[in-house]
C-alpha cells in the first residue's frame, strides 16, 4: 500500500474502502528464503504460477516449459515431452491426478503421469485468441473444461468426449466481468471480461447466477489482472483490478483496497493469512486476513505472480525474473543489521536492546516495533567495538575493547574509569541494584556504583560467564577446569564442588522460576541442578551439540539452547529428570545453525548467529507432523531402465535391481532419509540418504520392494512405495528339466537294474526264508532247555518229600507235578498259547513250588478285567522263568516267607505283566553266591530278543528293584510288556 499515508473509506454496495498503512517499524524485516533458479535446474527464471500434486511434487510454470520440483531435483517439461509450446501460464490438477497446462497460445494439454497430450479443441482454442486470450480455467462436472476469457462476455466449455474436441460458448449478457464459481470445488473460480470496460457498467456473476456491481475507481489500459480471483475460508470473494483490491462478502457487500503497486496475486494460505503478490513490490502478508493491519513485506522489488503454502508449511513465492523463492517457514523473520554482528541482548520489562557491533544499537518495542536507537554514539571509541550492554534505572552502560561508558536517559554519554585506566575486555555485565552494575572480565571482577568504579578483585580463574540468582547470590562458570564459584562479600569459594562434571568450560548460566540452575558449557552440553541432584543434557540425549553458547526461559518455562548446530528445546513440566528434548536447524527453517546469542522477549525467541539476527513465536516451531509421499522413481534391471509398471517377471541373469527414490518432502534438499527392505532377501530395513538403492546376483526368487521416506523429524511416510517382481530360475533349475532328467536318468538305469534288481531279490528271499529257520531253531532250542530244566527242578523237590518220608505230601505233589507236565508236553511245541491255559500252568507251578518251600510264602495272582484269557495269546512258558528267580532267589532266602504276586494289566497296544516279591532283592541275593544259578532269565533275555526279530516284536522288560523309605531292600517289580497276540 501507498506509504506514509493511512486512508479508510467503508461503504456497502458502492461505497468504497481505500486503505494506506504506514509501512514501518518492521520494515527491517524478511523471511528467510532459498532461492530455485536455473542453477537448481529450472529452464528459466520467469516463472508464472505453482502447484503442489497429490503426490507431493511442486509443479513450476515458465516461459522455458513446466518444470517438477521434488525438493532435491528438478524435471523440465517442454516441447520435446510434447507440450504445444514452452510459455506456460496457468497449471490445473484435476481429481483423476493429471496436471493441466494452459499456454500462451491458449492450447491446452495434461499430462497423466507417462506423456503429455493437447486436447483435441487446441487448433480451434488457437483461433479463438485472435479475439480475446483464456485467463483461466477449472475441470467441473463430469470433468468439463471450462475456460474464463479476457475481451469477451463468455466462457468457453468443452467437454471431454473425443478428447475434448467440441467447444461450447456461454454468454454472459450484460456482464462486464464475470466470476464463475466450480460446483465440484466449492473454492476454485475463473474469471473473465469484456474489451468494454467503464466504472458505470461493470458486474460480477457468481455460479448461482447472482448479479454484483462493482464500481472500478483504476480503468488500467489494459485490463488483464481482473482474472486474479480467489475465495477465501469464510466465503469471501476477492476480485483485482489494477491496484485495486475488491472483497466481497456471501451476502453481496463489497469491500475495496487500494495500492500502491498492480496487484499479481491474491492468495489465503492454509492458516487463513492472506498474501498479496505485486508487481516489483515484492509480496505482503497480512495476519488472519485482516487488511486493517499493518503487513510484512517481503522481496519488496520483484514481481511475485504466484504464491503457494505447501503441506509440510513452506511459503512459495513465484517471481517473474528471479524464479522461485521458498522460505520453510512464515514464522522465522529475519531483521536486517546491515551484515554487523550481533555483540549482546539485554532484555528489560519493556523493551528489547541489542548491540550490534561496532557501534549501533536496535530497540524492539513490546508493540513489536523495531528501530535504531535515536541518539549518537559518537561517544564510544571511533576504532572501538560494542561488546556488551547493560540498563539500569538510570542509563544504560556500554563496553567496548577500549573502555566502559554510560549513556543517561538524556543520551549524555560518560566514560567509566579505573583510576586513569580504561576499563576494557568486560566479559559481562549483570543488574547488582537500582543504580549498579557487576562485571566481569577474564581475571577479575568488579562493582559499578552511581557510574563510579567501587570494587575491583582479581580471580585466580578466568570467568567466562556469571548469573545473579533469585536469592541475590552471584555465581561464576570459568573458561578452564576450575568448575564454578560462588561470590561471598568480596571474596568467592567454590561452588557445587561435589559434582566433579562441573569442573569444565562454562558458557552460560540461568536460573528457572522453580530455583533449578541450569549450565551450558563448551563441551559436555547443559547440566541443571534441581534438589541437591545434578542432570545432564549432552549429544547422546538428543541434543543437536554438546557446545552451548546460551540459554533463556520461554513465557511456557521451557529451556531453549543455543548452540553450534541449531536451536535445542527442553520441557521438563514433572523435573527435568523426565525432560523432552527437540532439536531444530535448517530444516526447520532457522537462518543459520551456529547461534550464539538467544535471549526471549516479548513471546518471542531473538537469536543471532555470525551473520544473522532473527526471531520467531516458539509456540509455532515444532516438529515436522506431515508423513512424506514416497514414490519409486525409476527401476533398473541390470542397468537398463524397465517400466516397473508392465516388468514384473525377470529372467534368470536379470538379477541386478536397482531403484531410485523419491520422498516428497522439500525442508530437505540433499539431506533426503529412506528406510526400505526388499521381502524374500533383507531381513532388516535398511536406510539410504541418496534414494539409490541397488542389489546385485539377487537368487531366483519372489520379491517385495517396500520403501518409505523420512521428513526431518523422522516421520515416515504414510503409505510405502511398493514394487512386486520375481526372477525365474534358470531352465536348468526348473522343475520340468529336473523332472526330465530324473526320468531320464531312471530310463537309462532301468535296464542295467534289471538284472541285478532279480538277483538281490532272490538273495533277500533267500535269506528271509533262512532267518526265519533260525528264529524258530533258536526259539525251539530255548524251550527245549527250559522244559528238562524245569522238570529237574520238580523231581528234586519230589525226591525232597520221599526222602523225607512225607508219603502224602509226595502224593499231592506227585498229583500236580503230573498234571504239570502233562500240560507242559501238551504245549511244548506251540509258540504261543491262550493266556487262560498259560495261567493255570502257572498257578500249578506256583503251588508246587509252595508245598516245597520251608517256610510257605503267599501268592496272589490279579487279572485286569479287561483281559480275556480265552481269546488273548502269549509265548509258551514266558512268565514261568520269572516266577522261578522270584521264589528262588527273592523269597526263599527270606526269614518267614513272603509274598509273590503276579498281575496281567490291560494296555493299549498289548499287555503289561507284573512279578512282584517282597524278598531280600537282587543284590543281597549276588551277594550270598548260592550254589543254586537259575538260568531261567537268561534264557527269557534271549528268548525275548529273538522275539522282538520278529514281526510284530515290541517286547519290553523293565527290572526295579524295591526299597523302603530307609533305603533298605525289600524285593524286586519285574514289568514285562506284550504285545497284543489274538488268534
Amino acid at each position: 500500500m501507498r506509504s506514509g499515508k493511512t486512508m479508510m473509506k467503508c461503504r456497502t454496495w458502492g461505497i468504497c474502502l481505500v486503505l494506506h498503512l504506514i509501512m514501518t517499524g518492521l520494515s527491517a524485516q524478511e523471511l528467510f528464503f532459498r532461492s530455485i533458479g536455473t542453477d537448481q535446474g529450472l529452464p528459466s527464471s520467469e516463472t508464472y504460477q505453482l502447484l503442489q500434486d497429490k503426490n507431493g511434487y511442486i509443479w513450476i510454470a515458465t516461459d522455458g516449459g513446466v518444470s517438477r520440483y521434488d525438493g532435491s531435483s528438478v524435471t523440465n517439461f517442454t516441447t520435446k515431452e510434447g507440450l504445444s509450446e514452452n510459455v506456460i501460464l496457468g497449471l490445473y490438477e484435476d481429481r483423476k491426478g493429471r496436471i493441466w497446462f494452459r499456454a500462451l497460445s491458449g492450447e491446452i494439454s495434461f499430462f497423466d503421469g507417462e506423456k503429455i497430450t493437447g486436447i483435441a479443441a487446441n487448433p480451434e482454442l488457437r483461433k479463438i485468441m485472435n479475439r480475446c486470450f483464456i485467463t483461466s480455467f477449472f475441470l467441473g462436472e463430469m470433468d468439463t473444461l471450462y475456460c474464463g476469457t479476457g475481451g469477451t462476455n463468455d466462457v468457453i466449455k468443452i467437454p471431454p468426449a473425443g478428447n475434448y474436441k467440441k467447444i461450447i460458448h456461454q454468454k454472459f449478457s450484460g456482464a462486464k466481468v464475470f466470476i464463475l464459481e466450480n460446483k465440484t470445488r466449492k473454492r476454485e473460480l475463473l474469471a473473465g471480461f469484456t474489451s468494454d470496460m467503464n466504472p458505470r457498467a461493470v458486474t460480477v456473476v457468481s455460479c448461482e447466477g447472482k448479479l454484483v456491481p462493482i464500481a472500478l475507481r483504476t480503468i488500467p489500459a489494459v485490463f488483464d489482472n481482473a482474472c486474479r480471483v480467489m475465495k477465501d475460508r469464510e466465503g469471501n470473494t476477492w476480485t483485482c483490478n489494477f491496484k485495486e483490491l475488491a472483497k466481497i462478502s456471501p451476502e453481496g457487500k463489497t469491500t475495496y483496497y487500494l495500492f500502491d503497486h498492480e496487484i499479481l496475486k491474491v492468495y489465503q494460505d492454509h492458516d487463513g493469512d492472506l498474501w498479496l503478490g505485486m508487481k516489483r513490490g515484492g509480496v505482503f502478508f497480512y495476519k488472519d486476513s485482516k487488511l486493517d493491519r499493518e503487513p510484512l513485506h517481503f522481496l519488496r522489488e520483484q514481481s511475485v505472480a504466484d504464491i503457494l503454502h505447501d503441506r509440510e508449511g513452506s511459503i512459495w513465492i513465484c517471481t517473474t525474473d528471479k524464479g522461485v523463492f521458498q522460505s520453510l517457514s512464515k514464522n522465522i523473520f529475519i531483521v536486517e543489521t546491515g551484515n554487523e554482528k550481533v555483540a549482546e541482548f539485554f532484555r528489560t520489562s519493556g523493551s528489547l536492546h541489542i548491540a550490534i557491533a561496532p557501534r549501533k544499537e536496535l530497540v524492539v518495542a513490546a508493540t513489536g516495533s523495531i528501530s535504531y536507537k535515536e541518539k549518537s554514539m559518537d561517544a564510544l571509541p571511533a576504532s572501538g567495538e560494542l561488546m556488551h550492554l547493560c540498563g539500569t534505572s538510570g542509563g544504560f552502560f556500554y563496553a567496548t575493547n577500549q573502555g566502559l561508558f554510560f549513556f543517561d536517559g538524556d543520551g549524555r554519554a560518560k566514560e567509566i574509569m579505573d583510576g586513569e585506566k580504561h576499563i576494557s575486555y568486560v566479559r559481562s555485565i549483570l543488574p547488582a541494584g537500582e543504580d549498579s552494575v557487576f562485571l566481569t572480565g577474564y581475571g577479575n571482577y568488579s562493582f559499578i556504583v552511581n557510574q563510579s568504579l567501587r570494587l575491583q578483585k582479581t580471580t585466580p580463574f578466568i570467568i567466562n560467564a556469571a548469573t545473579r540468582l533469585r536469592n541475590g547470590k552471584i555465581i561464576f562458570g570459568t573458561r578452564g577446569q576450575n568448575g564454578l564459584f560462588q561470590l561471598e562479600g568480596d571474596s568467592f569459594r567454590s561452588f557445587l564442588p561435589a559434582f566433579g562434571e562441573l569442573k569444565t568450560r562454562v558458557n552460560c548460566l540461568a536460573e528457572d522460576d522453580q530455583g533449578n540452575l541450569w549450565i551450558g558449557t563448551s563441551e559436555k552440553g547443559v547440566f541443571c541442578y534441581s534438589g541437591n541432584k545434578l542432570y545432564s543434557f549432552h549429544e547422546q540425549a538428543e541434543l543437536p551439540s554438546n557446545k552451548i553458547n546460551a540459554l533463556d526461559f520461554d513465557g511456557q518455562g521451557h529451556l531453549w539452547l543455543a548452540t553450534n548446530k541449531g536451536l535445542c528445546k527442553i520441557e521438563y513440566p514433572s523435573g527435568p529428570g523426565k525432560a523432552t528434548v527437540q532439536a531444530f536447524g535448517k530444516n526447520n527453517g532457522l537462518p543459520g545453525t551456529e547461534t550464539e546469542k538467544l535471549v526471549y522477549f516479548n513471546q518471542r525467541i531473538w537469536c543471532a548467529t555470525k551473520e544473522q539476527l532473527f526471531y520467531f513465536d516458539p509456540v509455532r516451531l515444532s516438529k515436522n507432523p506431515v508423513a512424506p509421499p514416497v514414490l519409486i522413481r525409476s527401476v533398473s534391471v541390470n542397468a537398463k531402465p524397465v517400466d516397473a509398471a508392465e516388468k514384473k517377471e525377470l529372467q534368470y541373469d536379470e538379477n541386478n535391481v536397482s531403484f531410485v527414490l523419491n520422498g516428497m518432502t522439500f525442508r530437505r534438499r540433499n539431506e533426503k532419509e529412506y528406510m526400505y527392505k526388499l521381502e524374500g532377501y533383507d531381513s532388516d530395513w535398511q536406510r539410504s540418504s541418496t534414494g539409490n538403492v541397488q542389489y546385485t546376483n539377487l537368487p531366483p526368487g519372489t520379491y517385495s520392494f517396500i520403501s518409505y521416506a523420512l521428513n526431518d523429524s523422522g516421520v515416515k511416510s504414510a503409505e510405502p512405495a511398493k514394487w512386486n517382481f520375481s526372477i525365474r530360475k534358470p531352465f536348468w533349475l526348473t522343475s520340468w528339466f529336473i523332472t526330465g532328467m530324473i526320468l531320464l536318468a531312471i530310463a537309462a538305469g532301468y535296464l542295467m537294474a534289471m538284472r541285478w534288481v532279480a538277483r538281490v531279490r532272490r538273495r533277500e528271499r533267500e535269506k528271509a526264508k533262512l532267518s526265519k529257520m533260525l528264529s524258530e531253531f533258536q526259539l525251539t532250542a530255548l524251550r527245549a532247555q527250559m522244559n528238562p530244566h524245569f522238570i529237574f527242578n520238580a523231581i528234586s523237590s519230589i525226591q525232597h518229600y520221599i526222602l523225607q518220608n512225607e508219603v502224602q505230601q509226595s502224593y499231592n505233589y506227585l498229583a500236580k507235578f503230573s498234571k504239570l507236565i502233562r500240560n507242559v508236553l501238551d504245549h511244548s511245541k506251540e509258540e504261543e498259547l491262550l493266556l487262560g491255559a498259560e495261567m493255570e500252568t502257572l498257578q500249578l507251578y506256583v503251588e508246587l513250588e509252595q508245598l516245597r518251600f520251608n517256610e510257605p510264602f503267599a501268592f496272589r495272582l490279579e487279572l485286569d478285567p479287561g483281559i480275556d484269557p480265552e481269546s488273548m495269546y502269549i509265548p509258551t512258558m514266558l512268565i514261568q522263568p520269572f516266577l522261578e528267580n522270584a521264589i528262588w532267589h527273592g523269597l526263599m532266602p527270606k526269614q518267614g516267607g513272603g509274598t509273590l504276586v503276579l498281575i496281567f494289566r490291560r494296555q493299549p497296544s498289548g499287555m503289561e505283566i507284573i512279578i512282584e516279591d517282597n524278598g531280600i532283592g537282587r543284590e543281597a541275593s549276588a551277594r550270598q553266591k548260592r550254589e543254586h544259578e537259575s538260568r531261567g532269565m537268561q534264557i527269557v533275555g534271549e528268548r525275548i530278543a529273538v522275539l522282538n526279530t520278529k514281526p510284530g516284536g515290541g517286547y519290553m522288560l523293565h527290572v526295579t528293584d524295591l526299597k523302603n523309605k530307609a533305603g533298605e531292600a525289600c524285593g524286586t517289580r519285574i514289568a514285562l510288556f506284550i504285545p497284543a497276540i489274538h488268534e
